[in-house]
C-alpha cells in the first residue's frame, strides 16, 4: 500500500518550459504561509560552530506566563508523528517508509480552558555522522554539545486540543548537491508537495518506493493523502543528492528545531504526555559517492503540563 500518490503535472512533467517554483513562503509559493517559509530555513551543516553551554532548564509554574508567547499555530515548523516512533507502527513500504503514520484515533478540536506550553533546546551528546562527499556538506553531522538542527519534536498520540489549520502544502527543490529543505512538515492530509528540478541535467527522483525521471526545469506534484514521513531522494548519472524528509502531520502538536536547536509547543491542554524527538538518519560513511545511513535518531521524555504552566526542557540526542 503506497502512502503517497504521485501525479505528474501536465505542464511540468519534466518540461523545461515549466514556470519556476516560487521561493518557499512567498506570495506565489504553492506552499504558502509560515509552514513552508520556516521549514525552508532548515539546512544541515550550518550549526556545528555553535558550542554554547546549555543552561539547565527546569519545569516551573512559578511564573506561568513567562515565555509563553502564544505563538500562532505553525509559528514553528509543523511536524508529524516521528519516523520509527513508538505507536501505531506500520510495516515498511519500500525504501524510506517505515511508519508510524498516524495517531491511534482521529484528532478532534476541543475547548482548551487553561492551556500551557512546552519550550526547550535539543543538543547532541557526542560526535557522529560524516560530511557529504564532493565538498557539498549538506549531510547532517553531530557534534557533542552542538544544537540539533531539523529534528521533529512531537507529543505522541494526543487526540484532542487546539484548532488545526487548513491543509498546508510544501515544496522540495533539487539543487546542485541536495534536495532542500532537508526537513519539511506539511499537513494535515490531504495536501500536496511540489518538487522542482532547478538543475541543468535530468535527475531521477525516488519518493517512497517509486521513481520518476525529471528533466531540467521539470516539476512533479505529490499528493500526500496519509499522515507520516517519507524520504525523498534523487540522483543523476554521477552521484546521489542529499535527501529530504517530508512529514505529513495528523495533529498540530509538532515543532521542528531551529538552527539553535530550539522548539516550542503552545496551547497544550494540561496533562501528562510523552514527548518524542526524531532526527533523520545520519551518514555513517561514504561508499564512492553514496553515504551509508544510520537509522533515524530518536529519544523520548515524559512531561507534565499544568494549567497555564510553562515547561522548559534541556534535551539531548545521542547519535
Amino acid at each position: 500500500m503506497r502512502l503517497l500518490v504521485v501525479a505528474l503535472v501536465a505542464a511540468g512533467c519534466g518540461s523545461p518550459s515549466a514556470p519556476p517554483l516560487a521561493p518557499a513562503g512567498s506570495l506565489a509559493d504553492d506552499g504558502v504561509g509560515d509552514l513552508a517559509r520556516l521549514s525552508a530555513k532548515l539546512e544541515y551543516g550550518g550549526a556545528d560552530s555553535d558550542r554554547r553551554e546549555l543552561t539547565a532548564l527546569e519545569s516551573s509554574d512559578s511564573d506561568p506566563l513567562a515565555g509563553f508567547g502564544g505563538f500562532g499555530y505553525a509559528g514553528f515548523g509543523y511536524g508529524g508523528d516521528r519516523y520509527g516512533g513508538l505507536l501505531d507502527v506500520l510495516p515498511g513500504i519500500g525504501d524510506g517508509w517505515t511508519g508510524p503514520p498516524s495517531a491511534a484515533e482521529p484528532y478532534e478540536v476541543e475547548a482548551l480552558g487553561d492551556p500551557g506550553a512546552i519550550e526547550g533546546r535539543v543538543t547532541w551528546t557526542a560526535d557522529g555522522g560524516v560530511r557529504w562527499p564532493r565538498g557539498c556538506g549538506q549531510a547532517a553531522v553531530a557534534r557533542a554539545g552542538a544544537p540539533v538542527v531539523g529534528a521533529v519534536v512531537s507529543l505522541v498520540g494526543i487526540e484532542t486540543g487546539r484548532l488545526e489549520p487548513l491543509s498546508a502544502s510544501g515544496a522540495v527543490t533539487a539543487g546542485p548537491c541536495a534536495l532542500t529543505p532537508s526537513v519539511q512538515v506539511v499537513g494535515p492530509p490531504p495536501t500536496t508537495i511540489a518538487i522542482d528540478n532547478r538543475r541543468t541535467a535530468t535527475i531521477v527522483m525516488t519518493i517512497g518506493d517509486a521513481t520518476y525521471p525529471m528533466s531540467a526545469g521539470g516539476r512533479l506534484e505529490v499528493a500526500a493523502d496519509r499522515t507520516g514521513p517519507v524520504r525523498v531522494g534523487a540522483h543523476d548519472l554521477a552521484h546521489d543528492l542529499a535527501p529530504a524528509w517530508v512529514i505529513a502531520a495528523p495533529h498540530p502538536y509538532y515543532a521542528v528545531t531551529d538552527d539553535a536547536g530550539r522548539f516550542a509547543l503552545d496551547l497544550v491542554p494540561p496533562g501528562r504526555y510523552l514527548l518524542a524527538i526524531w532526527h533523520p538518519p545520519l551518514a555513517l560513511g561514504i561508499d564512492g559517492e553514496s553515504p551509508r545511513w544510520s537509522s533515524p535518531v530518536t529519544a523520548t521524555r515524559e512531561v507534565t503540563v499544568g494549567r497555564l504552566g510553562l515547561v522548559k526542557l534541556a534535551l539531548t540526542l545521542a547519535p
